[in-house]
């Protein structure tokens, strides 16, 4: 989403989704006054959330999925968040809790965490990114999402 998040706030080091260029026209208003938690709560809406899999680009806010290589980073003597994922996404996961959520978005967050899934209440929360040339083949079973792996695949 090139969208705020839950506000118009916009963290230190991150662009206004009313700056860039896009590829596709997108109107003032929806620019400036439009979330992702507002697409997410009528996301809710088309389908039972605890028999649904989301696929999201952004990771969850605050958890393992979305940490960014920003330790210790400053802007004009601001620390900056290494947290990087979506407060709404973490919200609809936590209040909506669907069945599977799948991410991306943060290409080193599995080299500093160590983790490529969390389970958030009762969802379980993987990523599919990988920090290096392979693949990343994720493999689960709707039914025993305990057991999911994964695999680094050459390409």
């Amino acid at each position: 989403w090139e969208k705020y998040d839950v506000s118009r706030y916009v963290g230190i080091g991150a662009v206004s989704p009313e700056e860039g260029t896009r590829t596709v026209d997108v109107s003032h208003y929806e620019k400036k006054y439009t979330t992702i938690k507002d697409d997410l709560e009528d996301l809710v809406k088309t389908s039972p959330p605890e028999k649904t899999i989301y696929l999201f680009h952004s990771p969850p806010y605050d958890t393992s999925l979305d940490r960014a290589a920003l330790d210790e980073k400053m802007i004009d003597h601001a620390p900056v968040d290494s947290h990087v994922g979506s407060i709404a996404i973490k919200r609809f996961i936590k209040e909506e809790q669907p069945l599977v959520t799948l991410h991306g978005h943060v290409h080193e967050t599995v080299d500093i965490t160590g983790e490529w899934k969390e389970k958030i209440g009762e969802t379980f929360s993987f990523t599919g990114v990988h920090n290096g040339p392979e693949l990343p083949i994720l493999r689960f079973d709707t039914e025993n999402l305990e057991n999911a792996t994964r695999t680094l695949v050459e390409i």
